[in-house]
């Protein structure tokens, strides 16, 4: 009996790990902002106001909001979710140096934008 449990934790463990590297596994852009593996860059723009990055995302939804799991990945990187700013599919993340972040999600694809 005390074997069955040792692998049962084992098959939980190595299912927790397998869930974690799909569901959070991203790559840094070149901002150092975290982007899903997935995305593939579409655009980038930068002018003297801001830099804005278009990614495409197959299977994201602008009417399913925005993924808890892109969320933790950003706070796990220094980005605080400010909801008082956020409207809408647009989502404002800050910074504690004063840096923000504005992520608006559209169907298969999504933008950053960074003020300069």
């Amino acid at each position: 009996m005390k074997r069955f449990f040792v692998f049962i934790s084992f098959v939980l463990i190595i299912g927790f790990l397998c869930f974690y590297w799909v569901s959070f596994y991203y790559q840094k852009n070149e901002d150092g902002i975290p982007i899903p593996n997935k995305a593939i860059l579409k655009e980038k723009t930068v002018s003297t106001e801001r830099v804005m990055y278009i990614y495409r995302l197959d299977g994201l939804q602008q009417t399913d909001g925005f993924p808890e799991s892109y969320k933790i990945r950003l706070k796990l990187s220094g980005w605080n979710y400010s909801g008082i700013e956020s409207e809408g599919a647009l989502f404002v993340f800050k910074k504690n140096d004063g840096s923000k972040l504005y992520i608006s999600i559209y169907n298969d694809e999504f933008s950053l934008s960074m003020p300069n």
